[in-house]
Formats: structure tokens, C-alpha cells, sequence
């Protein structure tokens, strides 16, 4: 995150298909950084299995079975709060180009990017290590409400706030119930998916 927030200020003096490889490079980096700490603290520093942030076998269909449902109404809610936001936002914001005018390897990156390193990296972080540590201080509700809102600001887009916390509030929720994090990665990983084809297919 440090590395990405550090280079932002060149994004938008680049391409649009450089702008897409720039974003894989910039959240391959941050990701690494997100999972390497988190194992580090855990596994070293703290010296503690795996399965303690949720990478577990133990009631794992039953969370990828929370995720496999709540992925579709999930992305309804929060696509419609982010149009919503959008249109009433529009006269202030800058506008941003179409996903159909990036070439097809810009796509297939981010693809990649945003169906399987950003939902695993992510919650590994997010809902793996931070929900627990939140947990041991807060209630339940607490603990979902500010993991959601820190997992919302580090995705730095102020019209995507609210609908990025209701998903990460979600999340939350899978693990809450299941503790265990496949749910959540499945959720995330769908989610995105859903987000992606609905930007390429229905507003190109």
C-alpha cells in the first residue's frame, strides 16, 4: 500500500492500457506486502498455525457456501448504491474511461488481478488477520463496522466508499458465522467477477 500510495501521483499521466498494467504491478506489490506480513506476524512473530486467520478445512464448505449465496444479492446492493452515487456525484467527479477501451492483455490482467490476487491477498489480510485482532477488543458489530470501513479507505475512492464497506461488512459477516476464510475469498472473488462483466457487457 505504502509503494502504491508512494507512485499514485504518475496514474494519471499514463495510458489507458499502461494505467491497467500499472494497477496490476502496483496491488501485485501490495498484496505481496499485505500476505507476507500477515504470515510473518503470525507464523513468526506471534508463532501461531495458520488456521488461527481462518486457512482451515474446518467448516469450510459451510463458508463457501455463505459465499456462493450472498455473492449475487451483494453485488446487486452495492452496484446499485455505487450507480446511485455516481449519477448524483457526476458534476463534481472526474469522469473515467470505459473498461472497453483497454486492450484485451490489459484485461485479461486485470482480471486475474481483481478474480483471484485481490480477493485472496485481501482476506487473508483483512478477514483472516484483522477481523480476528478487532474481535479480541470489540463485539461483533464493532469489530465488522471498522474492518469494513478500513477495507473501504484503502481502496481510496471516495464514490465507491459505501458500497465497498457493505461488501467488506459482509465479508466480515461470513467469518464471523463460519470462522473460516474460504467463504469470504469466494464471495470477494464473485463478486468482482460480477462487477467486471456488468462493466464490460452491459456498460461498454
Amino acid at each position: 500500500m505504502v509503494v502504491g500510495l508512494s507512485l499514485y501521483a504518475l496514474y494519471y499521466d499514463l495510458s489507458n492500457t499502461t494505467k491497467m498494467v500499472y494497477t496490476l504491478v502496483m496491488y501485485t506489490i501490495q498484496g505481496a506486502l499485505l500476505v507476507g506480513g500477515t504470515f510473518y506476524s503470525v507464523m513468526v512473530r506471534h508463532k501461531r498455525p495458520l488456521f488461527s486467520i481462518g486457512l482451515k478445512s474446518d467448516r469450510a464448505v459451510t463458508s463457501l457456501g455463505y459465499g456462493a449465496v450472498m455473492a449475487p444479492p451483494l453485488f446487486a446492493v452495492a452496484f446499485g448504491i455505487s450507480w446511485v452515487l455516481q449519477e448524483l456525484l457526476k458534476p463534481i467527479i472526474k469522469p473515467t474511461s470505459s473498461i472497453s477501451s483497454y486492450s484485451t492483455g490489459a484485461l485479461v490482467l486485470f482480471t486475474v488481478m481483481a478474480v483471484v490476487l485481490a480477493p485472496i491477498c485481501e482476506e487473508i489480510f483483512f478477514r483472516g488477520y484483522l477481523y480476528p485482532v478487532l474481535r479480541n477488543r470489540f463485539d461483533a458489530q464493532p469489530a465488522m463496522l471498522i474492518n469494513a470501513a478500513l477495507f473501504a479507505v484503502v481502496h481510496r475512492n471516495l464514490v465507491s466508499f459505501l458500497p465497498i464497506a457493505l461488501v467488506g461488512y459482509a465479508l466480515c459477516y461470513i467469518t464471523e458465522k463460519t470462522e473460516n476464510i474460504a467463504g469470504p475469498i469466494l464471495c470477494h472473488a464473485a463478486y468482482n467477477a460480477l462487477v467486471l462483466a456488468t462493466l464490460r457487457f452491459v456498460f461498454k
